[in-house]
Parts: C-alpha cells; sequence; structure tokens
C-alpha cells in the first residue's frame, strides 16, 4: 500500500507541476513562435520548445533545495515536454473546441489584457518622494517612533442584539474584565477568554487605532458583523523603529496606495465615457447602485455648498479614515 500511495502521490505532484507550468508558459509564451534553432530547447514532433520558455518558467520557480539551476531547468524541460505531448492529444482529439476550454481559454485571456492595461497604468505613477516617506513616517507615530508591544487581555463573545452597548455600559463604568466574563456566564452567553502580546505590525489598523490610546489596565470594545471582543491593554513595552529601517516599507506601501488609487481612477473615467447597460437579472441591482451614487452624489454637492455659505463655520466635515498599515509592516522585526 505503501508503494501505491507513493505513487499516486507523485502522479498529483507530476500533474500539478504540469498544470502550473502550462498556466506559466502560456502566461509568457506570446511571440515565441518566430525563433531560430539555436534558441530551441527541444523537438516535440512537429512542434519546438525553445530555451526562452525553459528561462521564463525557470525564473518563476523558488530555489529546490539540494539540486542546481541545471537540474532544475532539465526539470523544467521534461515537464514542458509533457505539455506539449498533452496540448498535441488534446488538440488532435479536438478539446481545443469544447465549449468550457474555448471559455477557459478566453477568460485567461481577457485577465492577460486587463492585466497588461493595468500594469501599464501602474509604470506611468511617479515613485514616492523622500519627502513624503519622511511626512508618512512622522505622521504615524503609533507605527513607528512611539511603536509599542502590547500585552493584551481578550473576551471574544458571539454578537447578540442588545449585547454591544450593554458591555460598552460596563466598560464605561470601569468593571474589570473578570466581572465581565462572570456576568456573561451568568447569563449563559458563550465567551472565549484569551492573553496574547501583539506588535503593531501584527494587528489591524481599526484595531490598534483604539489600543493605541488606551493606558495600562484600560479596555475598549471591538465590533464585528458576528462577533465582539473586548481588549484590555495588561501591559505595554516601547519598541519604536527608525526611519531608515522602514524606509522601503513605507515606500512600497505609498506605491501600491498610489496605484489602487489612479486605478480606480482610470476606471471610473472610463466607466463614465462608456455607454454600459445592465440587462435581465442585473437590471434591478444596477438602479440600486444609480440610485446609490445619485444620493452619494447630491450629499457630496450639500456639503460643499454648506462649506462655501456663510454659515460655514458650523460644518463639521468628518476626516478621511487612517490607512490600514498591517501590510506595510509585515516586513518588520
Amino acid at each position: 500500500m505503501s508503494s501505491l500511495s507513493s505513487s499516486l502521490a507523485y502522479g498529483r505532484s507530476r500533474l500539478l507541476f504540469i498544470t502550473v507550468m502550462s498556466v506559466a508558459s502560456f502566461l509568457t509564451g506570446c511571440g515565441e513562435s518566430n525563433k531560430s534553432s539555436t534558441q530551441v530547447a527541444a523537438q516535440v514532433g512537429a512542434d519546438e520548445i525553445t530555451i526562452g520558455q525553459v528561462n521564463s518558467v525557470f525564473s518563476k520557480l523558488q530555489a529546490i533545495p539540494g539540486k542546481n539551476a541545471t537540474e532544475v531547468k532539465h526539470e523544467v524541460l521534461d515537464n514542458l515536454i509533457d505539455q506539449q505531448l498533452a496540448v498535441q492529444q488534446a488538440i488532435d482529439k479536438k478539446l481545443d473546441r469544447d465549449p468550457a476550454v474555448m471559455q477557459a481559454i478566453e477568460e485567461s485571456k481577457r485577465a492577460i489584457l486587463s492585466r497588461a492595461y493595468i500594469d501599464k497604468i501602474r509604470a506611468g505613477i511617479p515613485a514616492p518622494t523622500t519627502a513624503e516617506i519622511s511626512k508618512y513616517y512622522a505622521d504615524h507615530p503609533d507605527i513607528f517612533s512611539q511603536r509599542r508591544i502590547y500585552n493584551l487581555r481578550e473576551l471574544d463573545i458571539a454578537a447578540k442584539p442588545g449585547l454591544a452597548d450593554a458591555l460598552r455600559d460596563q466598560i464605561t463604568k470601569g468593571l474589570a474584565l473578570e466581572a465581565i466574563a462572570a456576568d456573561l456566564k451568568s447569563k449563559n452567553i458563550p465567551f472565549n477568554a484569551t492573553a496574547s502580546t501583539h506588535a503593531p505590525e501584527e494587528t489591524a489598523f481599526e484595531i490598534l487605532s483604539k489600543i493605541s490610546v488606551l493606558k495600562d489596565g484600560q479596555m475598549t470594545l471591538i465590533e464585528t458583523k458576528n462577533a465582539l471582543s473586548i481588549l484590555q491593554v495588561v501591559s505595554t513595552k516601547p519598541a519604536p523603529v527608525d526611519e531608515k529601517t522602514v524606509t522601503a516599507s513605507i515606500q512600497q506601501y505609498l506605491s501600491n496606495t498610489r496605484s489602487k488609487e489612479e486605478i480606480a481612477k482610470q476606471f471610473k473615467s472610463l466607466k463614465n465615457s462608456t455607454k454600459i447597460e445592465y440587462v435581465g437579472e442585473f437590471l434591478a441591482s444596477a438602479d440600486t447602485k444609480t440610485d446609490a451614487a445619485k444620493v452619494s452624489a447630491e450629499t457630496s454637492n450639500k456639503v460643499k455648498e454648506q462649506s462655501h455659505s456663510p454659515d460655514s463655520s458650523k460644518v463639521t466635515v468628518q476626516s478621511p479614515a487612517a490607512p490600514d498599515v498591517t501590510k506595510l509592516m509585515s516586513g518588520l522585526k
């Protein structure tokens, strides 16, 4: 049985690798047809596999322990040969005309072309300047210059109607976490108590923004759709990070943020300039989106009108939400 299991496992692994190679070569194989004979790595029937195809797939693989580049490239070529044999058989059996296969090819083509357009947008976006990186560092002391390690106690509680208000009231009155847990237990409300240590980069920003203002011993309530959490800061330990250490991470974060904003802007412009009609079952949802957009636009216009009125000093405009920096900080140690 062990021999059979090993054979099956190898077969599955081999098939998976061939599949991965198929996708990789499909994504990178365009324009490889006009190659000179010196660039041919293998002849498979009437078809050629080029050195360019081998190198393209090889460049996307991670290092394999115990094998050098030459050995891995030979394995890549062997798998490309298997792939090409499978392609030949699929065409011979007219599987390329199968509706599901044709749809998959079309979907891959659409994905490649849309990705190429998005990459072109990204390529035209200027990199963050040194001044912008320094400003971001200075604007987020809780993550950088005043970074702290948090020792937390937590109660995870299943959400129930009215429970959040009751818990919030108990926190405001200064009840101890043990007393709140005892009250939940007396009411047969299930909860889970844990203790943990968190660095800012390991904590979602919406949570970090709440616990960063707490003193030792203080608590806050975190609400989600299906659960409630009471977090208590037991103690904190200073662990600042200097600007030089996080410059690359901040640069990457700012670049990603700028890219997302520019891509969203471009697609909004395309949608506004292109006639788009929803049909059938999608018509109702389209009307809902249109109504929501109108309400948003009207609200925005009213805010603008008020901000230019004589009583504009009475208008309070909510500041933008702080950026989510969890990905930015993921590389910090």
